[in-house]
């Protein structure tokens, strides 16, 4: 998670560092910054739909013995591509470190079995309330979900297990830089200036998804093998925000976004669609499994990985 904020607000301490731009200059940092938060967007639902799926694609009835439950954790990131960044950070003559910029899951999960027909419900939690401070860097998020699946057909002893799906997720996350000492100083060649002094800048994300999913899973000794297709629809918003003192700022020449004495930003919410493939393992410890799983959403090219740990009868 720590190199993950390292990239993130490196990316903006770019835009903050001392230079002098002329007006074409600034139109292609705006554009990047264009670009980064219309196409991060799609990004996004793919982001909010990890870390609640099991390797079992059906868990079995409460009603039994033994009832069948489970609760456990669960780690690991997702993607924005690296060519949504491309144009912002090629624009501040820098470099993507990264081919893509990962963003960071942590939940505890729980899953438990239905009664009368076979179903099961899971529910996820992953917040860091009021935000969490490295390197004088702050970070907050949250990732919240629920599902319900429906066993089409347990395939025991041979068969696998096939089971189809539906939930909602919520995802936000919010980044925050320190206050920087430095200035930057913007020049049109025609005597406007736009300077930005003490800036600090905030990268917001958030996204509402429902989700339809269709899963088989077989059970092997130690082990059970799976495999997952999901499609998500929703809507996503990004925000970037750069808070400073703002002068030159009542010149007509600036066509920065949101361009006001105390900063700029530029924000896009919109419908977002997904495809996501999933699969993986886990390995099964008596009542305890490990499980670990990775995932590709087909219409951006954004990928994940999560490992989890869990108790479950």
């Amino acid at each position: 998670m720590r190199r993950t904020l390292v990239l993130i607000l490196g990316v903006f301490a770019l835009t903050l560092a001392p230079a002098a731009y002329g007006q074409t200059q600034v139109s292609t940092l705006t554009n990047g910054l264009s670009t980064f938060v219309n196409n991060a967007t799609a990004s996004l639902p793919f982001a909010s739909a990890a870390g609640l799926d099991w390797s079992d694609a059906y868990i079995g009835s409460i009603v039994g013995v033994p009832p069948h439950f489970g609760i456990g954790i669960v780690t690991g990131a997702t993607t924005i591509p690296g060519k949504n960044l491309n144009p912002l950070i090629s624009a501040l003559g820098g470099s993507l470190p990264y081919s893509d910029l990962p963003i960071p899951l942590a939940a505890v999960n729980a899953r438990i079995g239905g009664f009368l027909l076979p179903f099961d419900v899971g529910l996820k939690v992953g917040t860091i309330p009021g935000g969490v401070t490295l390197n004088n860097y702050t970070i907050s998020y949250q990732n919240y979900g629920f599902d319900v699946r429906y066993a089409l057909f347990q395939g025991e002893p041979l068969l696998p297990d096939v089971s189809v799906g539906g939930g909602v997720d919520y995802f936000s996350s919010e980044i925050t830089t320190p206050t920087l000492s430095s200035s930057a100083s913007y020049s049109d060649g025609n005597g406007h200036t736009l300077g930005v002094g003490s800036p600090n800048a905030v990268l917001d994300l958030s996204a509402l998804t429902f989700e339809a999913k269709l899963q088989v899973s077989k059970s092997l000794l130690i082990l059970t093998p799976y495999l997952g297709l999901s499609g998500l629809v929703g809507s996503s918003t990004a925000k970037a925000t750069v808070n400073a003192t703002v002068t030159g700022v009542n010149s007509t020449t600036w066509s920065v976004p949101g361009l006001s004495s105390t900063g700029f930003s530029q924000s896009n919410s919109q419908a977002a669609f997904g495809l996501k493939v999933y699969g993986g393992t886990s390995i099964n410890l008596f009542v305890f499994k490990l499980d670990l799983q990775g995932m590709y959403s087909f219409l951006d090219g954004a990928y994940g990985g999560t490992i989890g740990a869990r108790f479950q009868l």
